[in-house]
């Protein structure tokens, strides 16, 4: 599953200094564009599924204050309007906890030494 907006990106000129360091970073790790492109990926999951969240509690806010405004009688007469339904979330704690710690040895690997 890769991302399908990569294509639509802008085309921008390189800063050749700062390719030159990625191309140098990148090329000195093992697997550094496999963790970067998962990392990315899993990234783009947990946004997508933040945003579902979003438009759930969005959701169940509305239909909270609907249910509000009823009277007792129309709710005794009407039943109660079904609440939103949760999202199915995919991404883990785990997942997110791997992915942190991926992302921190990467960029403890490409920060200069002090």
């Amino acid at each position: 599953m890769l991302p399908t907006n990569s294509s639509r990106a802008p085309d921008k000129t390189k800063d050749a200094e700062a390719e030159q360091l990625i191309g140098n970073e990148i090329g000195s790790q093992q697997n550094a564009i496999y963790k970067l492109t998962q990392a990315v990926l899993v990234q783009e999951m947990a946004l997508k599924e933040m945003k579902q969240k979003n438009e759930y509690l969005e959701q169940c806010v509305e239909h909270h204050k609907s249910e509000s405004n009823r009277g007792a009688f129309s709710k005794m007469m009407g039943g109660n309007k079904p609440a939103p339904q949760p999202p199915s979330l995919h991404i883990s704690q785990v997942h997110l906890v791997v992915l942190c710690k991926q992302q921190q040895a990467l960029l403890s690997a490409w920060s200069p030494a002090t």
